[in-house]
């Protein structure tokens, strides 16, 4: 295995100049530079790591932390991150919170240890934490967290507006009583047994019933009708084929000729048990989902969804998060905005 001390004798130089080079801690003439850059290359060198942190006080790793790693709406996120960091030669580790007990000891673990930066996903962080970290020299981006916070850059999806759209596309189908299949948006829920990011997720479920709701409003309909769905994928499936139970119970009059699920499981859950008791889907029972997971374009019939810019949310977080290690932390946000697919089933 090459050393440092063999990079500087074939370049010609001291080892004290390559380690500059390697660090990029100080000035070297051009041409020394690219002397040294052949030499890494002919030998194949590779910098030790963990001395280069104790130069650079810098790991190049960072942590992406997120609710339930089960979820398949983190996929794209990940893989943006990851593609992101494999450009700037970081390296990124994925850490599974599904308890706040795993939570804390998660946030202790980036301070704790030498990990330059977290992106935290689909939480409820508090500015505490936050504070706490940052004093500690990390770096933070938050993805879709439940509350505002100073110091630190947040990045959302545009959620009340992609609810909206898909509302006023079931609308400019013809539909006037349109159902909706939501999450809990309080403390106060018939459900018992939430999963840990049903706990607190509020802010996402609030803002898409506020689209829903506005979308009927500036449409002068007047029809209202509301049932429980939630994030946790088993939990959320059985109750979206509840619905359906629900749906065909009620006077043919009575029912809403469309649903708009605030997720894409939701929606699969209804489709799932409509088809099973042969409901005709879309002439009997429209459906629109939310998220764009990949399945929703994989099923027969191919479910309409608003699609959450998934990869771009993860690219941007990590290009932030890596230049904020690289140059300081800044305060921001940014709401991406969410596009209707339109599948077979509206």
């Amino acid at each position: 295995m090459s050393t440092i001390g063999d990079v500087a004798k074939i370049a010609g130089v001291s080892a004290m100049t390559v380690s500059r080079v390697i660090n990029d801690s100080g000035y070297v003439k051009q041409d020394t530079r690219e002397k040294i850059e052949k030499a890494i290359m002919q030998l194949d060198y590779r910098p030790n790591m963990v001395a280069k942190s104790l130069v650079t006080r810098r790991t190049n790793i960072i942590a992406y932390i997120v609710s339930d790693i089960s979820d398949p709406f983190y996929n794209k996120v990940s893989k943006g991150i990851a593609e992101t960091c494999l450009k700037h030669n970081f390296s990124f580790i994925i850490c599974d919170a599904t308890n706040q007990r795993i939570l804390d000891s998660q946030i202790r673990m980036i301070g704790d240890r030498q990990i330059d930066g977290v992106i935290f996903h689909d939480l409820d962080i508090k500015q505490a934490e936050v504070d706490n970290l940052l004093s500690l020299g990390r770096k933070i981006v938050m993805l879709e967290n439940e509350t505002n916070l100073k110091s630190v850059f947040s990045i959302r999806g545009n959620d009340k507006k992609g609810a909206k759209q898909a509302t006023n596309h079931l609308i400019s189908k013809g539909h006037k009583r349109i159902a909706c299949l939501k999450g809990p948006t309080d403390q106060r829920n018939s459900m018992g047994n939430l999963s840990f990011q049903d706990s607190f997720k509020r802010r996402a479920w609030i803002e898409r019933t506020d689209g829903y709701e506005e979308a009927l409003s500036d449409s002068g309909l007047d029809f209202r009708m509301f049932f429980d769905g939630c994030v946790e994928s088993a939990m959320g499936y059985s109750l979206a084929q509840d619905f359906v139970r629900r749906w065909k119970e009620l006077p043919s009059e009575s029912r809403p000729t469309a649903v708009y699920c605030e997720s894409d499981i939701l929606a699969f859950g209804v489709l799932s048990k409509a088809l099973e008791f042969g409901i005709k889907v879309p002439s009997e029972l429209a459906i629109a989902g939310h998220d764009g997971l990949d399945m929703a374009s994989m099923i027969y019939p191919q479910i309409t969804t608003v699609k959450q810019q998934r990869y771009t949310m993860g690219q941007l977080s990590a290009d932030m998060l890596i230049d904020f290690i690289e140059h300081g932390q800044r305060e921001g946000s940014l709401l991406l905005d969410e596009e209707l697919s339109q599948g077979q089933t509206t």
